[in-house]
């Protein structure tokens, strides 16, 4: 059967998307946190991300007021006038600095993404024979949106992108994956680039094998115009004055 635009799945669909991009990204953060609290950091949450309390507390405090000051400029590893300030801060607080806890920490984010991801796909493949028999049902429609969390990773390496080839940033990679590499002493893209592929063929398995043929253009628009409104929403408007 051919594809088909339906205006009240579309509806239903963009809906969900906007959910679960809020949730996807709040779940993602509480995968830091998780790992935080192992090492009995106290923790909060924002509406993008999450802080933790460290052992060093006064001299972090020092360096997160610099980063929200200069934060442009520090995502796109481009000096400022603190900059200098910034790299003593690190020295004083390098010997007190659990480097172990950082890296596991920034890790958790996407290990939660991918974790539920993967639990999604697990629900779809036990679901599909079913699914073929029955159609789509609410759970199906969950284990769906679960395995799409993985899409995190390809969004996150496309903004970036898009920042490092036409808008001036210096690098092609961020977030938690250029962290972790950075951290690593590796290239910035070792997780970044296999992650992307990673959702991306998860993604098209969802769509390709999972959503049929007459849905698929809906959910495909639903999708996109979902992910870009959620981040729209949550991340630009909603979230810093609901979650500051």
């Amino acid at each position: 059967m051919k594809d088909s635009f339906n205006l009240k799945h579309f509806s239903y669909l963009l809906l969900t998307f906007i959910f679960f991009t809020v949730v996807g990204t709040l779940t993602h953060e509480g995968g830091h946190i998780a790992v935080a609290k192992c090492y009995g950091y106290e923790t909060t949450l924002h509406y993008g991300s999450m802080n933790y309390v460290t052992p060093y507390k006064e001299e972090w405090d020092s360096m997160q007021a610099i980063y929200q000051r200069h934060k442009v400029d520090e995502d796109n590893h481009i000096l400022h006038e603190e900059s200098e300030r910034q790299q003593k801060l690190a020295a004083m607080v390098k010997d007190k600095y659990n480097s172990t806890a950082s890296k596991l920490i920034t890790i958790g984010g996407p290990i939660q993404t991918l974790l539920t991801s993967f639990i999604g796909i697990l629900i779809l493949a036990y679901r599909r024979k079913s699914m073929k028999i029955y159609g789509i049902k609410f759970w199906d429609w969950l284990a769906i949106f679960l395995a799409l969390f993985s899409l995190r990773f390809v969004s996150n390496m496309t903004l970036s992108l898009i920042n490092g080839l036409f808008l001036g940033g210096n690098s092609y990679f961020s977030g938690d994956e250029a962290r972790l590499a950075s951290s690593l002493n590796l290239p910035s893209g070792t997780f970044a680039v296999p992650l992307f592929f990673i959702g991306l063929i998860i993604a098209l398995w969802v769509v390709f094998m999972v959503i049929p043929a007459k849905s698929r253009l809906t959910f495909i628009l639903s999708g996109l115009a979902g992910g870009v409104m959620g981040y729209l929403i949550w991340l630009k408007w909603l979230g810093p004055i609901v979650m500051p």
